[in-house]
C-alpha cells in the first residue's frame, strides 16, 4: 500500500494517496516515510482544511520522528502552515529555535514580511533586511538566490527605496529558468511599477508575466490559473478593461476550485469588487473605464 501511495504522490493525485497513506498508518502509527508523505498530501492539497491536517501531521512528525533533520524539517513546515493560516506570530516564534539554515532564515524573513503587510511595524522590514543582507551569497545554493533577491525587493518596495527595489527584482529574475517562478517575481515588479506610478511599465511587465503561464495538470494547473487570473486584474485594473477583469475573476474561480486558500480567495473578492464599481455609474474605476473606451474607440477611427 505504501508503494501505491507513493506512485499516486508522483501522479500528483493526492486525495487518492490520502487514502493510501492513511491505511499504511492504520496499521503502524509509527510508519513515519507514510506521515511524511500523507502530511505533504495534504499540503499540495492547498486548501485551508487541509492545512489543517497537514499541520497535524507534521506536528506529530516534529515531535517523535527518530532522525533530527526530519524533525527540524517537520517543525519548519509547521511554521510554514502556521504563516499561510494567518498566525504570523507564531510562526516566526518557531522559525527562530531552529537551525539559522539559508531556507529557514529566508522563510522566517518572509513571514516578517507578511506581519508587515498584515499589521505594519517597519521594525519587522528592517528585522528581516538585516538577516537577509548578512548572507554571503557565494556560499549557498544558487536556488536560493532569486528568493532572496525577491524577498529584498518587497522590503525595500515596502521601504520606498525604490531604487534598490528594482535592482532587486531584476537580480531575481537574473537568478531563475523556472517559469513559473520568473511570473511570480514579475507580478510582484508589476505591482511595483504600479505603485510607483509607472502604468505603462506595469501594463508591459504583467504581460509579460502571464507568457511564462503554460498549462499543466493537477496541482500546477491550479497554480498557473491562480497566478494567471491574478495577472489579469492587475492588467485589468490599469486599463480599467472589463472583460479583462471578467476573464480573472473566471481563471481564479476555476483555481478555487483546486484550491481555497487565503490568499485566492482574497483575490476573488478583491476582483468581484472591482467588478461592482465598475457597474456602478457613480464610481470613479466606472468612470475611469469609460474613458479608457473612449480613447480607444477614437483612436481606431483616428486611425480609419
Amino acid at each position: 500500500m505504501l508503494e501505491k501511495g507513493k506512485k499516486l504522490y508522483k501522479e500528483q493525485n493526492y486525495e487518492d494517496a490520502i487514502e493510501a497513506f492513511t491505511m499504511v498508518l492504520g496499521h503502524d502509527q509509527n510508519h513515519y516515510l507514510a506521515r511524511e508523505y500523507l502530511a505533504s498530501c495534504y499540503f499540495r492539497l492547498g486548501k485551508n482544511k487541509s492545512y489543517q491536517k497537514a499541520k497535524e501531521h507534521f506536528e506529530i512528525l516534529a515531535k517523535y520522528h527518530t532522525k533530527d533533520e526530519k524533525r527540524v524539517y517537520a517543525a519548519s513546515m509547521v511554521a510554514t502552515i502556521t504563516s499561510i493560516l494567518g498566525d504570523y506570530s507564531e510562526a516566526i516564534m518557531i522559525m527562530k529555535k531552529l537551525p539559522k539554515t539559508t531556507n529557514n532564515l529566508i522563510n522566517m524573513c518572509n513571514m516578517y514580511w507578511q506581519k508587515y503587510k498584515a499589521e505594519g511595524g517597519e521594525w519587522l522590514l528592517e528585522e528581516a533586511k538585516n538577516i537577509l543582507v548578512k548572507i554571503d551569497l557565494d556560499n549557498i545554493l544558487e536556488v536560493y538566490h532569486w528568493r532572496i533577491h525577491l524577498t529584498l525587493g518587497l522590503i525595500y518596495q515596502s521601504l520606498c527605496e525604490n531604487y534598490l527595489a528594482k535592482k532587486h527584482y531584476a537580480k531575481a529574475l537574473a537568478s531563475t529558468d523556472d517559469n513559473l517562478t520568473k511570473a511570480k517575481i514579475l507580478n510582484e515588479l508589476g505591482n511595483f511599477y504600479r505603485e510607483i506610478n509607472e502604468y505603462d511599465l506595469a501594463k508591459a511587465t504583467l504581460n509579460d508575466a502571464t507568457k511564462y503561464i503554460t498549462e499543466k495538470t493537477c496541482i500546477t494547473l491550479g497554480y498557473n490559473l491562480k497566478y494567471k487570473g491574478m495577472l489579469e486584474k492587475q492588467v485589468g485594473m490599469l486599463t480599467e478593461d472589463k472583460q479583462i477583469i471578467i476573464n480573472a475573476k473566471e481563471l481564479l474561480k476555476v483555481a478555487s476550485n483546486i484550491f481555497d486558500e487565503n490568499e485566492l480567495l482574497d483575490e476573488l473578492a478583491e476582483v468581484n469588487n472591482i467588478l461592482v464599481e465598475l457597474n456602478n455609474p457613480d464610481s470613479e474605476f466606472y468612470l475611469m473605464a469609460n474613458l479608457h473606451a473612449e480613447a480607444s474607440f477614437t483612436n481606431v477611427e483616428e486611425r480609419r
